[in-house]
C-alpha cells in the first residue's frame, strides 16, 4: 500500500510539471525576442543594401564603353604576326591592317619618313591600330610593320625611327621614348622594323604594351644582330646612340650636332654612300667634354671602292677649309672598310676608332 501512495505521488508531480512546460514551448519564439537596436537595424539595412548593388568593378565595365574591331576589313596581304582581336587579351584591333608596296610607302609612313628610307631596301609596309582601356582611359597604339630585304636594312630603318630613347630588350631590340602624351616605340626584330606610336595614360598600361609587342615579334623569325654593328664598342659603359644607314639622308632630323645639313650632303658624295654601302654612325657621351664623340664604319662592296673614298676625303681634307673638315680624321682603309670620327678633339680622349678596327667582321671579300 505504501508503494502504491508513493507511485500516486510520483505520477502528479509529473503531470504537474508538463502542466507548467508545454504552453511554453507553444509560445511564438518572436514574442521573446527583444526589440531591434538602431545598431542591429542599421546592420540589417546594410547586408540588404550589399545584397542589392552591382559588384563595384562589374559597375565600372558597364560604364566602359565597348571598342568594335575591324579585323574584318584587314587586307588580304596583311602580316600574319599582327594578331587579331580574338587573340589578344585587353586590347581590340580597332584599325584594319593596310598593306602598301615600299614604292607607295609613303601613303601609309606619311611623306617626310618615307623619304629618308628610301635609301634602304625594303619590300612592303603594313599599319594597323589597336586599343584598349586602361584604368578607365582609352590607350591607343598606332603600330607600322616595316619589311625589309634583309636583317641589315631592318635594323637600320629601327634605328633611324627615333632620335633618342633607352634600349629595351623586346625582339632583336627595342627603344622606347616616353612624353607626356604617351610614348614612342622602335623595334626589330629579324627582317622587320615595328614603329609603335601609343597614346594615352602610358605609365598604367606600359606592362601590356610590351606584352603586346612580345606577342608580335614572337611570331617573326629571328636574326642575328648586323655584324658592323659588333663592331662598334659598347663595352666602355659609356652610352652611345648607334645607327646603321645605307646613306646620311636616312638619318632624323638633328641628329647630329657635329656638322651642318649641307656638310653631310658633300660627306655623302665623298664617301660614295648609295644603296649599297652600309654605315654605322656612333655618338659616344663624354662626361668631361663639351660635345660627344661621333665616329663612323662604312662597308663598301670592295676594297677598291674604300680606297677611292679614302683618297677623295683625304684630298678633301687637305683643304682645310675649316668647320667639320677641320675636326674629321680617317684612318687608312682596312679591306672593305673605313673608319673615321667627325670630333677629332673628343676621339681623342677616348680612342674608339682603335677599338673599331680591331673588331671589324672578316667576310669572303676581304
Amino acid at each position: 500500500m505504501l508503494a502504491g501512495q508513493r507511485m500516486c505521488g510520483w505520477m502528479a508531480g509529473l503531470i504537474l510539471v508538463c502542466t507548467l512546460i508545454l504552453p511554453a514551448c507553444r509560445e511564438d519564439p518572436d514574442a521573446k525576442k527583444s526589440p531591434p537596436t538602431a545598431a542591429s537595424a542599421e546592420r540589417s539595412e546594410s547586408e540588404d543594401s550589399n545584397d542589392s548593388a552591382p559588384d563595384a568593378s562589374a559597375a565600372e565595365a558597364a560604364e566602359t564603353p565597348t571598342i568594335a574591331p575591324a579585323d574584318a576589313e584587314d587586307d588580304a596581304a596583311a602580316p600574319t604576326y599582327l594578331p587579331a582581336t580574338e587573340s589578344l587579351t585587353g586590347w581590340v584591333k580597332h584599325e584594319p591592317i593596310r598593306v602598301a608596296a615600299s614604292a607607295n610607302a609613303a601613303d601609309l609612313l606619311g611623306g617626310e619618313r618615307a623619304q629618308r628610307l628610301r635609301y634602304f631596301h625594303f619590300d612592303r609596309v603594313a599599319r594597323c591600330g589597336y586599343a584598349c582601356y586602361a584604368s578607365g582611359e582609352l590607350l591607343t597604339v598606332d603600330l607600322q610593320a616595316i619589311e625589309a630585304a634583309s636583317a641589315d636594312d631592318a635594323y637600320g630603318i629601327m634605328s633611324v625611327m627615333l632620335l633618342g630613347g633607352v634600349v629595351e630588350s623586346i625582339g632583336g631590340e627595342a627603344r622606347v621614348m616616353t612624353s607626356d602624351a604617351g610614348a614612342t616605340y622602335a623595334c626589330w626584330q629579324g627582317k622587320v622594323a615595328l614603329r609603335l606610336v601609343c597614346r594615352g595614360d602610358f605609365a598604367s598600361a606600359r606592362d601590356g604594351i610590351d606584352r603586346l609587342l612580345m606577342q608580335i615579334t614572337a611570331n617573326i623569325h629571328r636574326e642575328d644582330l648586323p655584324p658592323l654593328m659588333e663592331a662598334m664598342p659598347i663595352e666602355s659603359g659609356i652610352p652611345a646612340k648607334r645607327r646603321l644607314v645605307r646613306h646620311l639622308g636616312s638619318l632624323p632630323p638633328d641628329a647630329l650636332n657635329c656638322a651642318k645639313e649641307t656638310e653631310l650632303e658633300t660627306i655623302t658624295a665623298l664617301l660614295g654612300l648609295d644603296r649599297e654601302t652600309l654605315m654605322c654612325v656612333a655618338s659616344y657621351k663624354i662626361p668631361e667634354a663639351v660635345q660627344n664623340n661621333v665616329v663612323w664604319l662604312v662597308q663598301y662592296p670592295s676594297a677598291e671602292a674604300a680606297a677611292a673614298a679614302h683618297d677623295r676625303y683625304s684630298r678633301k681634307l687637305a683643304g682645310d677649309e675649316g668647320g667639320v673638315w677641320r675636326t674629321t680624321n680617317l684612318m687608312p682603309p682596312h679591306g672593305r672598310f673605313l673608319i673615321g670620327t667627325w670630333t677629332m678633339a673628343e676621339e681623342s680622349m677616348q680612342y674608339v676608332m682603335p677599338r673599331i678596327e680591331q673588331l671589324l667582321p672578316v667576310t669572303p671579300a676581304d
